[in-house]
Parts: structure tokens; C-alpha cells; sequence
């Protein structure tokens, strides 16, 4: 399994905070990105749209994702699973990187 961490930098002006509106484990917050599948380094073609609130059984498996999809080159399934309670935000550093979700 890989993990990734959301990173985003910002530099603030009159902004007190940036996150999802409900807090960075807000479950209804809608993620999109552009999925690479790991075996064959290929990006999807478009954004694809990933939630907490969202869940999908793996096949083949007894467990969920929040994402389960099949790389068209490959043809072998890859799966995303948001981890909730790792988001958070640092308004005060405004120019350095921080977590939004890993």
C-alpha cells in the first residue's frame, strides 16, 4: 500500500483559515484528483472524485475503499482510501506546506 499526503501552499491575506468547510474530516468534502495506478505509472485522464462519506467494497475482498478503479492499460484495479483524523491546517504558517489529508 502507498500513501500520499495532500500538500497545498497558500499565502494568506485577511484569511483566517483554509479548509473544507467542515473541517479537514469533513465527510461530504469532495477531493479530485488525477489518480496515477502504481504497476503502470499512468495518470487517469480525468479527475476523478474521491469523499470519506463515499465507500465501495474492494472485489475479490472483505474490505471497503473510498475509490475502486481499473487502470485502462493494465486492467488491474487500484483502490483509494482517505484516512480521516490525519487532516489539519496551520493558518498562522501561511507560506510553509500543510497537510489537508494524507
Amino acid at each position: 500500500m502507498v500513501n500520499y499526503w495532500l500538500m497545498i501552499t497558500a499565502e494568506f491575506e485577511n484569511v483566517a483559515t483554509l479548509q473544507p468547510q467542515g473541517g479537514c474530516d469533513d465527510p461530504s468534502f469532495t477531493y479530485f484528483f488525477k489518480v496515477p495506478f502504481q504497476t503502470s505509472g499512468e495518470l487517469t485522464d480525468k479527475e476523478t472524485c474521491v469523499a470519506l462519506e463515499r465507500s465501495v467494497q474492494i472485489p475479490g475482498s472483505k474490505g471497503t475503499a473510498n475509490l475502486v478503479q481499473k487502470c485502462k492499460f493494465c486492467e488491474r484495479e487500484g483502490t483509494v482510501s482517505l484516512i480521516p483524523g490525519k487532516g489539519k491546517h496551520s493558518p498562522r504558517n501561511s507560506v510553509k506546506l500543510g497537510s489537508i489529508q494524507d
